[in-house]
């Protein structure tokens, strides 16, 4: 896609605001965003079902921009499914070869073929219904998939389910889209959920895309606040830049960092520190990934155990509390009031340019 922008009531409204990148062949990529950042009316647009003002869709080397959905190659998964609740499974999962004029023969071989694909073998005859909200979500992928796409494109599938099957549903997805070798686009707002199953996310925001990358690029090396902090539960400080990697966080109290967005910074600027909870070391309890870390003393003020970690909140000067996630041991677990020392590596203290 080149340079696509679409605009709403009369222009006032921007919903996607001049992207361009291309998509490789089966890739499973993911548009990830908050709520009106633009990504399902991209995937619109890629579909079919909107037209954009300005910028051009290509799916392969043909212009589709502005060819009708059943025009392009292309089957679309809704967040709601939109299944026909009067037709039976077999009759929703085959509705789109009917259309086609698919032979009856090849029409019953492909069905079945993609009913056992997606785990639903024997449910033909019920109807929608009839069935949980997993197997739901299964016939809308069966159906998406009969008609042989070229790109599947998904738009926020698993919103309607409960947390564990979201979990299940997410590894039988990434699951057939490797098998079948399938070119996916996905849309989502959940962080994890876009990090465990793409090949790459373009981070959306204000229409925009912010920034591209696999998972771990996002969450390791982000180049926008917005990215860093989109991310996970990050820790976010705020700070005087003092010069060479250093920034002072509390009065008396400095950091070194990493520092990112640095065009025009000098000292004095403020600037915005970054750190995951997981980065940072408990003195004495959890060795720091580093050897360049930087010490402080704080106070817990709060814990909470999760299971396999304990969520600590730790209190420093001029700072309500910065969020520290450790191992949970099965002795001696850290209390609220305890004081001790943490340290954060140079590395993972990423710092942002207010400018």
């Amino acid at each position: 896609m080149s340079n696509l922008r679409k605009t709403y009531e009369g222009g006032r409204v921007v919903a996607v605001d001049n992207i361009s990148l291309e998509i490789k062949d089966g890739e499973f990529f993911t548009f990830l965003g908050p709520s009106g950042c633009g990504k399902t009316t991209t995937l619109r647009i890629i579909a079919g079902f909107e037209y954009p003002d300005e910028g051009s869709v290509y799916l392969g080397n043909e212009d589709v921009t502005f060819k009708k959905p059943y025009e392009r190659n292309t089957a679309m998964v809704f967040q709601n499914y939109a299944l026909w609740p009067h037709m039976t499974v077999y009759e929703n999962v085959a509705y789109g070869l009917k259309v086609r004029k698919v032979g009856e023969a090849e029409q019953k071989r492909r069905v079945r073929e993609i009913l056992e694909l997606v785990k639903l073998s024997g449910m033909e005859d019920r109807y929608p219904s009839q069935l949980s909200g997993g197997q739901q979500q299964r016939v809308a992928l069966a159906r998406a998939l009969v008609v042989q796409p070229s790109v599947l494109l998904l738009d926020e599938p698993l919103s309607n389910l409960d947390a564990k099957l979201r979990l299940e549903m997410r590894e039988e997805i990434k699951k057939i889209q490797r098998g079948l070798k399938i070119t996916t686009i996905y849309v989502t707002h959940d962080q994890e959920e876009a990090m465990s199953i793409s090949d790459r996310v373009a981070v959306m925001n204000f229409g925009k895309i912010v920034q591209i990358g696999t998972p771990e690029e996002l969450y390791f090396a982000p180049k926008e606040l917005f990215v860093a902090t989109f991310f996970g539960k990050p820790n976010i400080l705020d700070g005087i830049y003092k010069g060479e990697g250093i920034v002072e966080i509390a009065k008396g109290i400095e950091l070194g960092v990493t520092v990112l967005s640095q065009a025009g910074l000098k000292e004095g600027d403020k600037v915005k520190v970054v750190v995951r909870p997981e980065h940072i070391a408990i003195r004495g309890r959890k060795q720091a990934e580093s050897a360049k870390v930087w010490k402080i003393r704080g106070k817990v003020t709060m814990r909470m155990f999760a299971g396999a970690t304990q969520e600590l909140k730790i209190s420093i000067e001029g700072n309500d509390g910065l969020y520290v996630y450790i191992s949970a041991p099965s002795d001696l677990p850290i209390q609220a009031g305890e004081d001790l020392e943490i340290e954060i590596p140079s590395s993972r203290a990423l710092a942002f340019s207010l400018k």
